[in-house]
């Protein structure tokens, strides 16, 4: 088990000021049997009002609305987690809807004669659940180069598989995409993970009742370094921040996501 320190700050600047701007939030990590989250420090800009709910995969939502006029718009959450490397999330009983493809993760025809090729090339079928997604990420992450800029947050796993190219959200999209055609139930997951940047994401794929952690694109299982925030289908259901706001304006995105290793 390691105590790791998790930093997450996201800062938006806006041209010229916009008002009536209704937003929900997806940046709280929950305590589960893999991690447990003590929040330390939890600041959002100039909110007039905020409730919180739960979405249908169980993620945590802030929602809330600042109805003046204002050219910035910031939120922080900082605190520690526990994580364990062995434990894994039981499956909750909600299955169905990581079964079926979504927009973003819906094969084509050439993703669907790709993993028929790759099917034929070994007993597949023959073998374990483990042992069929253990081959699947390799596959993703042996077929794909990382290069950031090439895709955005609109791809689907069908034109990432043309492109060969993307980042972390592109490797998950695909991946689910393999898993889901392969009848394993694959989530997708957005967190952090040890070091400094950004958000990351990568995938869990229910094996034997329990959700496994797949990071295709550093083609590993996810371990005691990383952090869980928010589950879903697809990127669209773990979206840190949306929402709408009056005012037609340039905006400004900068995020800075920090975890040490705590000794």
């Amino acid at each position: 088990m390691k105590k790791l320190s998790f930093r997450y700050e996201t800062e938006y600047q806006f041209s010229l000021p916009v008002s009536k701007h209704f937003y929900t939030l997806k940046i709280v990590p929950e305590t589960t049997k893999r991690q447990v989250i003590k929040v330390d420090c939890l600041e959002i800009a100039k909110s007039s009002s905020q409730t919180r709910s739960r979405d249908v995969y169980g993620n945590e939502m802030i929602m809330g609305s600042i109805l003046e006029p204002h050219d910035k718009f910031s939120f922080l959450i900082e605190g520690t987690a526990q994580v364990n490397q062995a434990v894994f999330e039981e499956n909750e009983g909600f299955l169905s809807a990581y079964r079926y493809p979504t927009e973003l993760t819906k094969p084509t025809k050439e993703l669907e004669q790709w993993f028929q090729q790759l099917l034929e090339r070994t007993s597949f079928r023959q073998w374990e659940p483990g042992e069929q997604a253990d081959y699947l990420y390799h596959q993703v992450y042996d077929y794909m180069e990382y290069v950031p800029g090439v895709t955005t947050v609109e791809t689907t796993a069908g034109q990432v598989f043309q492109k060969g190219q993307g980042v972390c959200q592109d490797y998950t999209h695909l991946l689910l995409c393999l898993l889901r055609m392969a009848g394993l139930p694959g989530r997708y997951i957005v967190g952090m993970m040890l070091g400094e940047g950004y958000s990351h994401a990568w995938a869990e794929v229910n094996i034997n009742g329990v959700w496994v952690g797949i990071d295709p694109t550093n083609d590993k299982y996810v371990d005691d370094n990383y952090i869980k925030i928010s589950q879903g289908r697809d990127y669209k259901d773990c979206i840190v921040c949306k929402g709408h706001f009056m005012g037609q304006v340039v905006q400004k995105q900068e995020i800075v996501v920090k975890v040490e290793e705590i000794t």
